[in-house]
């Protein structure tokens, strides 16, 4: 099977007293699929990146998404196309140490939990394509989830340069509050295989099936399972 590019995730989450929280990325109205539910992180393609496996990629991802380090311009036009847009960093030095600390509070710690692989075709996008997804979880503590609520609520969940490009923002949300035609891209089949709450949402040209068997993940072990990366130039 030919794939695209593979996709790494944090679902970072709080355990409450009635309720388990999640931080989330809603898109923007404008997006393809407008004002939906994904995760946190970002993709690899072959040849265009040097990581070995997905956690690298995690990495790199939250690194760029909360000013760590510069973002490498992602393709999405790859996929989506005329999906491009530029942004210089508006915000405050004081605003961008914030968004660092909340950062590398999200990779501390973080836990492998599931692959899948998509296929998507019409009418969900436009253009028919395949990929991968590896997804980890972090469970926040108390003091991190306060400090991620309340530089939210003090920046209106603009945290990231995706947020404050296209208009998309961070959320917090609860398991009470989601539901599967909340999310998109096969998100919502994503949280159900991780957090063993079922959402339902058969997004039209969407198959989402779960990858088993590995011990340890890196790219290279995907490819010899018949996942054929098509190389990026």
């Amino acid at each position: 099977m030919e794939i695209n590019h593979h996709y790494s995730g944090v679902l970072p989450q709080f355990q409450g007293r009635k309720h388990n929280y999640f931080l989330l990325e809603q898109k923007d109205p404008s997006y393809v699929f407008p004002n939906c539910l994904t995760f946190f992180g970002g993709n690899w393609q072959k040849g265009l990146f040097e990581e070995k496996n997905p956690l690298e990629t995690l990495h790199r991802e939250i690194k760029e998404e909360f000013w760590i380090v510069q973002e490498f311009f992602d393709k999405l036009s790859n996929i989506i196309p005329g999906y491009h847009k530029e942004a210089d960093n508006p915000t405050t030095p004081e605003n961008t140490e914030m968004f660092q600390r909340i950062g590398r509070a999200l990779l501390r710690d973080v836990v492998y939990e599931k692959s899948f692989s998509i296929q998507m075709s019409e009418p969900s996008v436009p253009k028919a394509h395949n990929w991968l997804a590896s997804i980890y979880s972090r469970q926040l503590d108390h003091n991190d989830f306060c400090l991620l609520e309340s530089v939210l609520i003090e920046n209106e969940g603009s945290i990231t340069p995706d947020n404050f490009k296209w208009g998309s923002k961070a959320v917090i949300l609860s398991d009470k509050e989601l539901s599967g035609d909340k999310f998109a891209w096969g998100f919502e089949k994503m949280y159900s295989a991780i957090t063993e709450h079922a959402l339902i949402h058969n997004q039209d040209g969407t198959r989402v099936k779960e990858i088993n068997g590995f011990a340890d993940i890196n790219y290279e072990l995907f490819e010899k399972r018949g996942f054929e990366y098509i190389v990026k130039e």
